[in-house]
């Protein structure tokens, strides 16, 4: 087999990747439709499923930095292209959650102004 070629441990744990983020990702559209329903924010995120998603969530954050670390990240990334699309779309969702924007995290303080009376 080619060098470029991807090992079978490789492989099967990048798909369990994408598995854990496409069922993450249900799961935070699961919080948005609560949302949409009327459950308050606060009462959201203070939540043991939340914070529980939130754990798996940057677990699965760190998985995909080292999957994508070593020598064949640029073949995985060639390869799996869901496994960048879908890591975007958790934290876009998530984002939508929270009222805070997650990719722009780091690089901007939250600038929420608030006015004084009228």
């Amino acid at each position: 087999s080619a060098n470029s070629s991807l090992a079978d441990e490789t492989i099967v744990r990048v798909e369990a990747q994408i598995a854990e983020q496409a069922d993450l990702i249900g799961v935070l559209n699961g919080f948005l439709e609560e949302l949409a329903s009327g459950t308050e924010v606060d009462t959201l995120l203070t939540s043991s499923v939340f914070r529980e998603t939130l754990k798996r969530l940057a677990q699965t954050q760190k998985a995909q930095k080292e999957i994508l670390s070593g020598d064949t990240g640029p073949s995985i990334k060639a390869k799996f292209p869901r496994l960048l699309e879908q890591g975007r779309t958790m934290l876009e969702i998530l984002g939508q959650i929270t009222g805070e924007p997650q990719v722009a995290a780091a690089s901007q303080p939250s600038s929420r102004q608030t006015s004084g009376p009228t």
